[in-house]
Formats: structure tokens, sequence, C-alpha cells
């Protein structure tokens, strides 16, 4: 089996000949799910032939996820064991919710543009008396005006998006964590719209878990994700899923004992996606061969081209008017998306129709590093001809 840690430094026009389709088709709706890179496909292809040809495949596996556990957690600057892997995002977060030790009264904030699987799990917490009170959001997120209005003496926890879904927002997580610190409350970030494509570094941050899906901005497969928490929180912390994974002594199958290991992989109970997260390790590797730094100014530099271009022809979008706030996504209102979007079918412009809370449908770009002014000029062809 290749190993994914031979990889060089590697550039922007690297990166974007990674994709084949790229050849064909101006791709910006890495928000829903990014094309597999083509070193990532490899590297399932690499497991999945081994598991084929050998029978003893198990060091491997073993040298396999530790390799991408230590990779996914360079990029967030956090250490590997203080991650673990999970299916999705939604199954990460609700690990948290239902870990943490919250009482019957306890609340929990979240802004009402979270994405779904930021929402349910908590919102799942209301069985046991534990009070998730979604909150207005303050220009497409939250902020720490609004956290500081909504304040009780029983808030516990704020969770949000690293970056808003549907609007964009780029959440400003050093003001939320010291405000967080400040008061003693647990700071819960839904990272998968933003990590690999803006840096995070979680300890400086005061992140307490974050939770990532591999298949948008990592470029990773679908169904493998990873969870980090942050030791003396994880320790804290009783897993609603258990098995022989998490526990000490799991590898003594008739040793019955619920002795959690230290920190995340607690959280890593049974047979993980293994060709999953060689993915998740392979992609994680490739964006810090290119720089998340160097990703991070060719998508900015994007979505303001894309903001300013649709602004002079008269489009509003849904982004804050701070540029700190500007993340990889660009959302807007056209006169009839369905037929906006048929036509970027045609014309192989990839993006994604959105509706909000009254049904209206809102067209979403979302560029990455591997994209370039030449897809954005192509999407905005078809827009001016439709």
């Amino acid at each position: 089996m290749q190993t994914v840690q031979s990889t060089l430094a590697m550039s922007l026009d690297d990166l974007r000949a990674e994709f084949d389709a790229v050849r064909d088709y101006s791709y910006l709706n890495h928000a829903a799910a990014s094309p597999v890179p083509a070193r990532v496909g490899r590297a399932m292809k690499d497991y999945i032939e081994m598991m084929v040809e050998s029978p003893r495949y198990q060091k491997a596996l073993q040298e396999s996820t530790e390799q991408a556990r230590a990779s996914v957690a360079a990029l967030i600057g956090a250490a590997p064991e203080d991650v673990a892997f999970v299916d999705n995002t939604a199954t990460g977060i609700s690990l948290v919710a239902h870990g943490l030790p919250l009482e019957r009264g306890d609340e929990v904030i979240l802004c009402d543009m979270e994405y779904p699987a930021n929402v349910y799990p908590w919102m799942s917490l209301a069985s046991k008396g534990i009070v998730p009170r979604v909150v207005p959001h303050c220009g497409g997120g939250i902020d720490v005006d609004t956290l500081r209005s909504v304040l009780t003496r029983r808030t516990r926890v704020v969770t949000a998006s690293t970056v808003q879904f549907f609007t964009g927002y780029r959440t400003d997580l050093a003001a939320i964590g010291a405000f967080c610190r400040e008061h003693g409350l647990r700071f819960v970030l839904d990272g998968i719209q933003s990590v690999g494509v803006l840096p995070i570094d979680v300890r400086p941050l005061g992140v307490d878990a974050l939770v990532v899906g591999g298949q948008k901005w990592m470029m990773a497969a679908r169904g493998a994700g990873f969870l980090y928490v942050r030791r003396e929180v994880a320790d804290a912390m009783t897993p609603i899923l258990t098995g022989a994974g998490g526990l000490v002594h799991g590898d003594h199958y008739l040793h019955y004992a619920m002795d959690f290991v230290p920190g995340a992989r607690r959280f890593q109970h049974g047979t993980i996606n293994a060709t999953g997260i060689a993915a998740l390790g392979a992609a994680a590797h490739m964006l810090r061969a290119v720089g998340v730094e160097a990703i991070e100014r060719r998508v900015l530099s994007l979505t303001a081209f894309a903001i300013r271009e649709l602004n002079a022809r008269g489009y509003a979008t849904l982004n804050h008017p701070d540029p700190e706030r500007l993340a990889g996504i660009v959302t807007f209102v056209p006169r009839d998306a369905d037929a906006l979007q048929a036509k970027l079918q045609e014309a192989k412009v990839v993006t994604s129709i959105r509706r909000d809370r009254a049904g209206t449908k809102h067209v979403r770009l979302s560029p990455h590093g591997c994209n370039t002014e030449e897809d954005m000029r192509r999407f905005f062809a078809v827009l001016d001809a439709a």
C-alpha cells in the first residue's frame, strides 16, 4: 500500500491538476460535496486492493489509520490522541451533545442559521430536560453581542458552525471562544464548511469540540469524518455509544470493564470505515502540502469577485458586509433559480440551490482552491444569458 506521507509541497495549480473534471466543468459546489482528487482516489483504491490481495492487512490498517489521525490533527492544530474518527458530522455532534455532563435546566445556545447536523442533536436533549435555545442570527450567523444578550445563569454550551452553510457567514471564533472562556461555557463547533479551506488552530481558540465531515472542503470521501475533543473535556464525558474500541482493555475481549481510554479516542467505539479514513488522511495531507493559507487567499479572492460581479448586475447576496466575515460561500436570489440551474447544468457549471425559511430558492456558489477566475466567468456568462 502506498503511503500518502511522501507528498511534497504542492501549488494551487498542482491541486487543480488533481481533478479530471475541471477540464470540462466549472465546479463551484464544494459546500455540498467535492469531487475526489486523484491522489485521494488512489489512496482508497490502494487500500481496497490490499484487502483483496492480502489476508493479513490489519497492520497496514492500523498504520493507515494512525497516519490519517496525525494528518487531520495537524490540519487543526490538535494532538493526534485528541482526535477520533466518526461517520459524519451529525454523529460527531450527537456524541458531544449527549456526552457532555449537562443537567436538567441547562441551556445550549445556537443560532437559527445552523445546518441540521448541528441542530437536531441538541434538540434531542429536550427529552432530558436540557434546553436548546435557538436565537436569531445577526448578519447571517452568531456573534458576541447576541451571546451577551441571551446569556443566563443556566447557559452551559455555545455551538456554532465555523462558516454558515446558507449565508456564508464566517464566525468570529476568537471572540466567541474568549467569551466562552470568560463565562465558563463549552464551545462546540461544526467545522464542515471551513476545515480544509480556512486555517484553524483549536487550542488557542479555546475550542472544546470540533466535528468535521470529510466530503466537502476537505475533498475526501462520504461517510468518514473526525471529532476533536479537548483532553480535559473528553475525560469528563461518558460516550453514549460504547464498544471495545474506546476501552483501555478493549483488546482483551473477555475482560469486561468500562474503563474508557483517555481523550477523544473513547468515542471511537467499534469498527471504522477504513477506506474512508484512508481517503481522509490522504486529503488532509494534500491540503497541508498545498497550504491552507494559500487556499484561503484564492477562495477569498474568488468570493469577493463573485460578490462584486453580482452586485454590479443588481443582485444582493446574503454575505455579511464585513470582509472578515467572508468565507467560500456566496448565495443570492436569481430571477428564476430553476431555469438558471438548468442552464448552468447544460453549460457544465455546477452550483447548488438552497431554500430559505419561506421557501425562496437561492443559488449558492462555493469555489475551492482548485478553482480559478475563469470558472467564475463561466458562471456569469450563463447568468447573463439566462
